[in-house]
């Protein structure tokens, strides 16, 4: 069930230019294959070392390289956390506020190995169960494979969209961003 929607998910991903479209339709789109009420997608600017990323408007949002998702950025590896709100990493300026069991899954750049280009926060709805006797939420197997599956599919468009996006004009975006909003109700539909 995952997988189908995954694959189609990177037909999808690939064929949106713009990382002010990209993001806030990867997030949407993962909302949707996981039943989920929220997923936050950020990119690492090592750079500035700041973390940023594209509401639905389209506008820039950067932030430090903290709470939660500064921490996965920073020490590369994934963390799936019982209660968000009670972690000691947490950060309300930039994580996502919920109670349920979280996970954080760092985007490797899929073309050049070991580097880290940005972070997924996106509630656990299977983690809840067990969490009486086990203090770890539990991840499904076949939806962590997706997991997985889909951030190859995101890192590849978003170093497609990083290469490319220096060479757009503005007014390229808000035409895409007026396109995109028709094309993701029909999609929507879909599902």
């Amino acid at each position: 069930k995952y997988m189908k929607m995954v694959l189609k998910s990177g037909l999808y991903l690939n064929s949106i230019f713009g990382l002010r479209r990209l993001l806030p339709a990867a997030e949407r789109r993962l909302e949707s294959i996981l039943n989920v009420d929220r997923t936050l997608i950020y990119l690492y600017d090592s750079g500035q070392e700041q973390l940023y990323r594209f509401g639905q408007d389209g506008g820039k949002i950067t932030y430090p390289v903290e709470g939660l998702a500064g921490q996965v950025v920073k020490r590369r590896k994934m963390k799936n956390i019982r209660n968000a709100y009670n972690h000691k990493w947490y950060n309300g300026k930039i994580d996502i506020e919920t109670s349920m069991p979280l996970i954080i899954l760092p985007i490797g750049n899929s073309f050049v190995h070991d580097e880290v280009i940005g972070v997924i926060e996106v509630i656990n709805p299977k983690g809840t169960s067990g969490l009486a006797v086990s203090k770890k939420p539990k991840i499904d197997p076949a939806q962590f494979e997706m997991l997985e599956y889909y951030i190859i599919q995101l890192s590849q468009s978003i170093v497609n969209n990083l290469q490319l996006e220096p060479h757009l004009p503005e007014s390229f975006y808000i035409t895409q961003l007026i396109q995109s909003r028709s094309l993701e109700q029909k999609d929507s539909m879909k599902y």
